[in-house]
């Protein structure tokens, strides 16, 4: 075994084989990955829905490249739920709906809150259920971007009990 060592083509070979995997794996990346492209106008691309709207958060992030949005959802009452929606870019139109089984909704309309257009706010009739899904549509820049995800973010629930913070 020592002497394997000492021959100057083994050692070379040691040296070199890690570097030419380390090239030869971003390489074939290069070669085969798919090249980020901007968003042609009138067509349609998914949101992907982050890892925080399948937790009892409040809070929902969807993502498509460049594009990130966030809501925010707050109980009114036992009967409506408010849906704030915050964008890094401005949006031209914004649809949700919560869809059900059971019962088949049509998206509404959300409202701009501001005129930046990034911002924007509605309110619907509290009917979640364990299988309803929130869907969401968006108009930017003249290309239609939609998502679906479960409700389960609606409720914000965390591990401190009342008890414990007074």
């Amino acid at each position: 075994m020592i002497k394997a060592l000492t021959n100057k083509h083994t050692i070379i070979a040691i040296i070199v084989a890690p570097i030419l995997a380390f090239i030869a794996y971003y390489a074939v990346d290069y070669a085969v990955s798919e090249k980020p492209h901007e968003a042609v106008e009138g067509q349609s691309y998914p949101l992907v829905a982050k890892s925080n709207c399948r937790y009892e958060s409040g809070q929902c992030t969807f993502k498509n490249g460049d594009i990130s949005i966030h809501i925010e959802t707050t109980q009114v009452d036992n009967s409506e739920l408010s849906f704030s929606l915050e964008s890094n870019q401005p949006i031209q139109g914004s649809r949700l709906a919560l869809a059900n089984d059971a019962v088949k909704t049509s998206p509404i309309s959300m409202t701009a809150t501001d005129d930046t257009q990034v911002n924007w706010n509605i309110t619907l009739p509290n009917t979640l259920s364990e299988t309803s899904r929130l869907q969401l549509a968006l108009k930017i820049k003249g290309s239609i971007y939609f998502g679906e995800t479960g409700t389960v973010f609606t409720t914000y629930k965390t591990s401190f009990s009342q008890e414990n913070i007074n």
